[in-house]
């Protein structure tokens, strides 16, 4: 049987919490594994950085999804794109979809409303 190393994808983490309570949110995305000085919280256990760094990147990983869940109403982004916005059933969220090409080794993208 052939061994494949683990693979570890980009951690997330939200702020202020990513539901739908505030208008303003930004995604804090990290490739695990690519030194920081600063510890990294994967954002209630999304993914543990790897004890081996050589094992932590995903080389053919170009390009990532986020979403963010906001109050209802029209969006724009910081960076990347937004690929797709919907109106919840009741109408009193938006989801938010940012396609985003994976960061090295960080990125921040802030979905704001529309000025």
């Amino acid at each position: 049987a052939e061994v494949f190393a683990p693979i570890y994808l980009p951690a997330v983490e939200y702020e202020p919490a990513n539901n739908g309570t505030s208008a303003t949110v930004t995604a804090h995305i990290r490739l695990l594994g690519d030194p920081s000085p600063e510890p990294f919280d994967a954002g209630g256990g999304f993914a543990e950085p790897p004890e081996d760094p050589t094992q932590a990147i995903l080389p053919n990983l170009r390009q990532a999804q986020l979403k963010f869940v906001m109050p209802h109403g029209r969006y724009q982004t910081s960076a990347g794109i937004i690929s797709q916005q919907i109106d919840s059933d009741n109408g009193a969220l938006t989801i938010v979809y940012i396609t985003v090409n994976v960061p090295s080794p960080e990125l921040s993208v802030t979905v704001s409303p529309e000025e």
